[in-house]
């Protein structure tokens, strides 16, 4: 018995279709993109709000761990901050192989190397509060190496896009770190 192949008509697209189906991804690609740049501006916002945050964090424990000031910087105009860390600094210290505290000053070898500095991009800016006080033109907080934060430190900074978003990054209640705060809850801009 010899079997005959039937040729069935293989299940393809026809031009029609394949056009109308570009047509409508183009139409929903038209309509998405707007939302999708809003989105990814937003992201830079939220970003940059976080390393911002991580800056204070890693400057706080570098203070600690190297048992010196570290100073973290805040130039507006230039749009940029950072982290130094202080070369001289007088206080107590463990005298070697005794329990009995001494004054001291300990002169901390240069750590230009180390020392970050970031930009922020385009869109955004830095505001800090109107009782900010200003060491040659930049904000600042300290960081005292027993990690607490010296009191002229600025006690919040917004961060803005150019759609008036803010992410507002403040001292904490309890002053012992910096988080990101809530925008509706604003206890953090009461004088202190």
């Amino acid at each position: 018995m010899i079997h005959r192949r039937t040729s069935l008509p293989c299940p393809a697209f026809t031009l029609i279709e394949l056009i109308v189906v570009m047509a409508m991804l183009s139409t929903v690609i038209a309509l998405v993109a707007p939302s999708l740049g809003k989105f990814f501006a937003g992201r830079d916002l939220d970003s940059e709000a976080k390393r911002f945050l991580s800056v204070i964090r890693f400057g706080q424990n570098e203070a600690v761990e190297n048992g010196i000031p570290v100073v973290m910087w805040v130039d507006r105009q230039q749009r940029s901050y950072g982290l130094r860390y202080e070369y001289t600094f007088e206080g107590t210290s463990l005298r070697p192989g005794t329990r009995s505290m001494t004054r001291a000053t300990v002169a901390v070898k240069s750590f230009d190397n180390h020392q970050p500095t970031f930009q922020l991009p385009e869109e955004l800016k830095l505001e800090l509060p109107s009782t900010t006080r200003y060491t040659n033109g930049l904000a600042t907080i300290r960081f005292l190496p027993d990690g607490y934060f010296d009191e002229d430190s600025f006690l919040y900074v917004l961060l803005k896009d150019q759609e008036n978003h803010i992410i507002p990054i403040t001292l904490s209640r309890n002053r012992l770190r910096y988080e990101i705060a809530d925008l509706n809850n604003r206890w953090w801009m009461q004088p202190r």
